[in-house]
């Protein structure tokens, strides 16, 4: 009964480490359909996938993080928790640096306070800089060069842009190499450096096809912007491109300028109420502020009366927005201070339970020295369990070592293991080493490689024919490779 037992832990264990192999080969295949920019394909793998161990769970939970960012939707920040918690007690530095960038993806998406965003991200950067991955490098800077340039750290993040810039050429990614240009030119361009923003922008040139539509937009309008002052004609073929692929205000207007520079005031008009759609308050008070002036020096002045109350309405909507917002930010820090405050209750409550185990344990030591006497009793009668144990299993080792028949004590042979280990210091050398040995395995090991007993004597010790021992040792050299 006993054995029949055993082999089925064995063959639940084998099928248990099998089925973990096969998930964790589905998880490298759908990290791997990430890296080619495969999204909705390792999504669909994720999806065949039900995660056994914690080892799985935290490198789907990455994976999982990585594809639902990618859809424009918020990753779970209990499952990203998990693989950071998971990561940071074993180490994997690849998957630890994903893990702290897709939380603070989570927290860009949530538009959380910008202290939580950069957290999180100098924690992937950091460790990501102990890994040979360039792909990962860049794409932490990537989100580092935005965040900074999004909130007004510029130097920051032209830093950040150059290094993108800088492992995606050691790649040789196209994509990622236009992507890193295009952030370069548009932080010179914030920064007021004209020259040096024309100058990235004209290198993209060549690698227009490698980005999506609303980015050869943004990329045409900038090539435009570039040849405006020299050949307007050039500038114009290139915003009524960047038009095609997405309507941008920017590149509306600049056809207004062209327009308006020919003195043709109906496309003038048509461009200039295009760029207005769907922008910021500043830019549209801007827009409407030409129209006006160019109403105003046409005479035409019920028409800029028309257009100065568009302005007014505009930065009134443009107050109640800032309002609105200086709303939210209160809210915001009221949040963080309830965060905070919490934070410190636990604590509190985490010193009085502390205090409290303190005195449990005080008390524990008080109870287990009253009980010490009758331990002493149970481990002296346990000493002596042991020590028939020993002398069982060095009666079954002297047999073999005598070349005496072992078969008829087939039940003690683990005492003979037992008495082995004990006895012997390379025990661990001999027999630590594999891991799937049956008792009767061992014996045979201790019997052939240890004691270096003849054919004939082993199979006198077990009872068996000399070619079976010949037989039995084939197979198990064939278990251990």
């Amino acid at each position: 009964m006993k054995k029949t037992s055993i082999i089925l832990l064995i063959i639940f264990f084998i099928l248990g480490c099998r089925e973990t192999s096969e998930i964790h080969q589905q998880l490298v295949k759908a990290d791997s359909l990430l890296y080619k920019n495969f999204v909705d394909s390792a999504n669909n793998v994720l999806k065949e996938i039900e995660p056994k161990t914690q080892e799985d769970s935290a490198y789907f939970f990455v994976l999982k993080a990585e594809t639902t960012y990618r859809e424009g939707k918020n990753p779970d920040f209990n499952e990203i928790n998990f693989s950071i918690k998971y990561y940071e007690k074993h180490s994997n530095n690849r998957n630890l640096a994903n893990a702290y960038y897709y939380k603070a993806c989570a927290f860009i998406i949530r538009d959380t306070l910008p202290n939580k965003i950069f957290t999180f991200l100098k924690k992937a950067e950091q460790v990501a800089e102990k890994t040979s991955d360039n792909s990962l490098k860049g794409k932490i800077c990537s989100a580092l060069a935005y965040t900074n340039a999004i909130f007004g750290e510029l130097e920051t993040a032209l830093y950040y842009a150059n290094k993108d810039y800088l492992y995606a050429k050691r790649l040789n990614y196209r994509r990622d190499i236009a992507y890193a240009l295009i952030r370069i030119s548009a932080i010179y361009n914030e920064l007021g450096k004209i020259d040096s923003s024309e100058y990235y922008i004209l290198q993209c040139k060549t690698l227009i096809n490698e980005v999506n539509n609303n980015d050869k937009a943004f990329i045409y309008n900038l090539l435009g912007e570039c040849f405006l002052c020299e050949n307007t004609e050039a500038a114009k073929n290139y915003f009524i491109t960047a038009l095609k692929y997405a309507k941008i205000p920017m590149a509306y207007r600049n056809l207004s300028k062209i327009y308006y520079a020919k003195n043709d005031i109906q496309n003038w008009k048509i461009y200039c109420d295009s760029a207005s759609v769907n922008v910021g308050y500043k830019d549209k008070i801007d827009i409407l502020s030409d129209i006006a002036q160019t109403y105003y020096d046409d005479n035409n002045f019920a028409a800029y009366k028309q257009t100065t109350d568009k302005i007014i309405k505009t930065m009134n909507d443009w107050c109640n927005n800032e309002k609105e917002n200086y709303s939210l930010e209160i809210q915001h820090k009221f949040d963080y201070e309830k965060q905070k405050n919490d934070y410190q209750r636990k604590i509190l409550v985490y010193i009085v339970v502390l205090i409290v185990l303190i005195i449990l344990v005080f008390n524990g030591i008080i109870i287990y020295k009253r009980r010490m006497q009758t331990k002493l009793e149970t481990i002296t009668e346990l000493n002596g369990l042991k020590l028939s144990i020993l002398e069982k299993g060095r009666i079954i080792y002297d047999k073999i070592n005598n070349c005496q028949p072992i078969s008829d004590d087939k039940n003690d042979w683990i005492n003979c293991v037992y008495y082995f280990y004990i006895k012997n210091s390379n025990a661990d050398k001999i027999l630590g080493i594999y891991n799937d040995l049956t008792i009767a395995d061992q014996i045979f090991i201790i019997a052939d490689d240890f004691l270096k007993k003849a054919d004939e004597d082993i199979a006198n010790i077990f009872d068996i024919e000399t070619v079976t021992v010949r037989t039995r040792r084939s197979k198990l050299k064939k278990k251990l490779k």
